[in-house]
C-alpha cells in the first residue's frame, strides 16, 4: 500500500486506466473489497512522482494519500506506527490534528484512532493540537485488516455535501461546453482533445461541443 487514491463513485476503473498510462509497473487494487471510489496503488516505481502526476494528469481522482508506513489494523499498532512516524516531523512548536477514516468491521471507532494517537504523540514530541489549521496532519486509513499511516504538511481539505447544497453534477449536467480546436500538430490536438474530454466526462457535463470559429482542412 503505497498510495490511496480517491474517485467519484463509478469512475474507479477510468481513473485506474489512467494511473496504469502513467506508471505501467504500478500494481492497483481497485475498489477493494467493494470498496466505492476507492483505489490502492499497491506498487508504483516512485510513490511521490506517482502521487504528483496523478494530480495533475487525472481529473477523475479527487484526492491522492501517499502512506509512510503500513502495519495491522490493531488500535496499538496504530499508534505505535504514528509516533514513530511523527517524532521526526513534529516539536514542541509545531501544531497537529489527526484525521482517521476507517472501513470495515473492528472493536474501535474513528474517533478512538484519533483519541489515542493524538495524545501519545502529543506526549512524545510536545506538539500541540490543532483542528483549524494544523502545520501536520496524521492521517491514519484503515481499509479492514491493514492501516495506512502518513504524516503531511497541512492538507487540503474535503468535506461532505451539507444539508440543502445541491449536488455539483445536477448543474455540469446542465452545461453546455464549446472548444475551438487546437489547429497546431495533430499530436497536439490529439492531446489537448484527449485532455478535454477526460474532464468533461468527469465533470459529468451536459455537452461537449467542437467548434471552429474559422474555415478549418478535415483530414
Amino acid at each position: 500500500m503505497q498510495l490511496i487514491v480517491k474517485t467519484p463513485f463509478d469512475l474507479e476503473k477510468i481513473a485506474a486506466s489512467r494511473i496504469l498510462e502513467l506508471d505501467p509497473d504500478a500494481r492497483l487494487s481497485i475498489k477493494p473489497g467493494g470498496l466505492k471510489g476507492l483505489i490502492v496503488v499497491e506498487s508504483c516505481r516512485d510513490r511521490l512522482a506517482l502521487k504528483s502526476a496523478i494530480l495533475q494528469e487525472v481529473p477523475e481522482v479527487e484526492s491522492v494519500v501517499s502512506v509512510d508506513e503500513v502495519v495491522e489494523a490493531e488500535l496499538g499498532k496504530i499508534v505505535e506506527a504514528a509516533r514513530r512516524i511523527a517524532k521526526d516531523r513534529l516539536n514542541e512548536e509545531r501544531s497537529f490534528a489527526v484525521k482517521t477514516v476507517r472501513r470495515g468491521r473492528h472493536n474501535f471507532t474513528s474517533l478512538d484512532v484519533n483519541c489515542a494517537v493524538g495524545s501519545a504523540v502529543q506526549m512524545e514530541t510536545g506538539a500541540r493540537v490543532d483542528l483549524e489549521n494544523p502545520a501536520v496532519v496524521i492521517r491514519v486509513e484503515i481499509i479492514f485488516d491493514r492501516a495506512g499511516i502518513s504524516v503531511v504538511e497541512g492538507e487540503r481539505g474535503w468535506r461532505k455535501l451539507g444539508p440543502g447544497k445541491t449536488p455539483s453534477h445536477q448543474f455540469f449536467r446542465r452545461l453546455s461546453v464549446v472548444q475551438m480546436p487546437y489547429l497546431g500538430s495533430l499530436e497536439g490536438a490529439r492531446e489537448i482533445g484527449r485532455r478535454i474530454g477526460r474532464a468533461a466526462q468527469a465533470y459529468e457535463v451536459g455537452e461537449l461541443v467542437i467548434a471552429p470559429n474559422k474555415p478549418v482542412d478535415a483530414f
